[in-house]
């Protein structure tokens, strides 16, 4: 680079001058509160319901072991 020309930084590199360097990006608060916990048995009652799983499958075993319900 030539020392007596002096630098300019490539115009892709440079902020635009119309927006602000730091913009708030907070999250704005729920409009309406989260519903309550689902009642029932959770995951494992889907599978079973939904799943057709048998009380005794592969599926329903490790669904217990891995959730517990």
């Amino acid at each position: 680079m030539d020392p007596t020309v002096p630098y300019r930084p490539h115009p892709y590199h440079a902020p635009p001058r119309d927006v602000p360097r730091h913009v708030d990006r907070t999250a704005p608060e729920p409009a309406f509160p989260a519903p309550p916990p689902a009642q029932g048995g959770g995951i494992c009652a889907l599978g079973r319901a939904y799943g057709g799983w048998a009380p005794d499958s592969d599926a329903a075993r490790i669904c217990h072991i891995a959730y517990g319900n």
